[in-house]
């Protein structure tokens, strides 16, 4: 079974031009750079021009795949949006097979960190995850399922392509 997981990008505002290339639906490449002299296990992300557009978050569970798994997932673009500026930049990391959906290595203190997502909810349906919620809203034509977090203190909305 292929799972999808969105995961934000560190870096961006570094390569606004490259960033300011994609949209929502181009395929991202996640690439090893062993020679990096900050990170040697850094993952980069480049664009459908092979143009660097971020990296992914060191404590990323896409980093334990890469490196202690030997997973190489494929990616797209999902969402790009503007905060404080620049552009930001989601990707959506297709993994094939359950053993992908190990988090036990997440630390839920860290909002950094992107952790799998819950399993979707089928539309219009809600349910708990430890002190969350989770509800999904079928939004109808567009084909999208919004799905919402809410938790003490904080409420956000993701939203999955159907």
């Amino acid at each position: 079974m292929t799972r999808r997981y969105p995961v934000g990008l560190v870096g961006e505002q570094n390569y606004q031009p490259a960033v300011a290339r994609v949209s929502p639906g181009q395929n991202a490449f996640i690439v090893h750079e062993p020679d990096n002299r900050f990170d040697p296990k850094a993952l980069a992300v480049k664009n459908e021009r092979g143009e660097l557009i971020g990296y992914i978050a060191r404590d990323s569970f896409i980093q334990r795949l890469w490196h202690d798994e030997g997973q190489e997932p494929i990616a797209f673009v999902s969402r790009v949006h503007d905060h404080k500026g620049f552009r930001q930049v989601v990707i959506e990391v297709l993994i094939d097979g359950e053993e992908a959906n190990d988090d036990a290595d997440f630390d839920a203190d860290d909002s950094s960190q992107a952790a799998p997502p819950p399993a979707r909810p089928e539309a219009n349906q809600s349910t708990r995850l430890g002190d969350f919620r989770v509800a999904a809203t079928d939004a109808g034509r567009s084909g999208c399922l919004v799905v919402s977090l809410a938790a003490p203190a904080i409420l956000g909305v993701w939203g999955f392509l159907a």
